[in-house]
């Protein structure tokens, strides 16, 4: 789905730019914001088709930010996919529960990320 809106929510300058390069590379509209509240106010003024949320930011986590979307009828359909580095620690149960869809390890493997993008974005 070329062109299709992807929003990055990372506190991490150089993971956004890894991830907005991999990701305007195949053609998408990305958009990158550095913390859980401007991705919330970022929603607001543009909703996304998809979102990749880092869990661990200082503030508001991915699982707050997550839960907020969902609470919200008109933003609950965007499907978000959590990053992490704590690929082997995640907590499946927690994330399902929070209503992401899935999650995508840190160091990135761009074909993992391309892969599930695409995945989400068809259903």
């Amino acid at each position: 789905m070329p062109h299709a809106d992807i929003m990055i929510v990372d506190d991490t300058p150089e993971n956004l730019k890894i991830l907005v390069g991999v990701l305007k590379e195949e053609g998408y509209k990305v958009r990158a914001v550095l913390s859980g509240q401007m991705a919330l106010t970022a929603v607001q003024a543009a909703v996304p088709d998809l979102i990749l949320l880092d869990i661990n930011m200082p503030g508001m986590n991915g699982y707050e930010v997550c839960g907020q979307l969902k609470a919200d009828p008109q933003l609950q359909h965007i499907p978000v996919i959590f990053i992490s580095a704590l690929a082997g620690e995640v907590d499946l149960a927690r994330l399902a529960e929070a209503g992401a869809v899935d999650y995508i390890g840190k160091p990135f493997r761009f074909d993992e990320v391309l892969r599930k993008v695409a995945d989400y974005l068809q259903t």
